[in-house]
C-alpha cells in the first residue's frame, strides 16, 4: 500500500514539478536569412497560438523591398508553441517582384547606417509583439530583438536612416491586389 501511495504522490506531483510551458520568454523562429539580404525585419505579433499576424520584410543588397504576411495560422499544441521551427511561425510567401526599390542615394545612406550597427540590446521582456531586426554587412549578420516600438539600442543609426527614407515618401502601397504568385516565390525559404 505504501508503494501505491508513493506512486500516486509521484504521479500527481510530476505535472506540478514540470509545470506548464514557459510563456514568459519569446520563442523566436529559427533565423533564416535569404541570400543577398541587407536588412530583415520579422514581426511576431503574439506569443500564443494565434500567429496569423506574423509578417516579415526584407531589403536586399540592391535596395529592393519585399514583404510576406502570414495567412490564417494557429499553433495549438503547447509544446509546438515553444518550438523555434521556422514553419511554426511563418507561412507567408513573398512576391517575386519587389514592392519598390530605394534610390541609389537612399541605398547608400542605408548601407552606411547598417555599417554603424552594433549588437547592443537585449531580449524583450514585454508581453506584446516583438520585432527581430537583422542586418547583414560584409557577410556578418547582427540581430536584435525588440518589443514593438522598443529602444533600438545599437540599431539606432539604422532606424534613423529608415526614418529619413520614410520621410521622403518611398514606402508604396501594398501591391497585393491582383498579384499572381508562382512556385518560385518562396524558393529561398524552407
Amino acid at each position: 500500500m505504501r508503494t501505491l501511495t508513493a506512486l500516486l504522490i509521484l504521479a500527481c506531483a510530476q505535472p506540478e514539478r514540470l509545470g506548464p510551458p514557459d510563456t514568459s520568454s519569446v520563442v523566436l523562429p529559427q533565423l533564416i536569412i535569404p541570400p543577398d539580404t541587407l536588412l530583415l525585419r520579422e514581426h511576431l505579433s503574439s506569443r500564443g497560438p494565434e500567429r496569423t499576424g506574423n509578417w516579415w520584410a526584407r531589403i536586399d543588397s540592391e535596395g529592393c523591398y519585399t514583404e510576406a504576411h502570414n495567412s490564417w495560422m494557429w499553433v495549438i499544441d503547447p509544446l509546438l508553441q515553444q518550438s523555434s521551427a521556422w514553419t511554426l511561425h511563418w507561412n507567408g510567401s513573398p512576391r517575386l517582384d519587389p514592392w519598390f526599390c530605394l534610390t541609389k542615394p537612399q541605398l547608400a545612406m542605408l548601407k552606411r547606417a547598417a555599417g554603424r550597427v552594433d549588437e547592443w540590446g537585449g531580449a524583450p521582456h514585454d508581453p506584446g509583439p516583438v520585432d527581430r531586426w537583422t542586418v547583414v554587412v560584409e557577410g556578418r549578420a547582427v540581430s536584435i530583438v525588440l518589443p514593438n516600438r522598443g529602444n533600438p539600442g545599437g540599431f539606432h543609426p539604422l532606424f534613423a536612416a529608415l526614418q529619413r527614407i520614410a520621410e521622403q515618401g518611398v514606402w508604396g502601397q501594398s501591391p497585393e491586389v491582383g498579384a499572381k504568385l508562382d512556385g518560385r516565390a518562396s524558393a529561398f525559404l524552407p
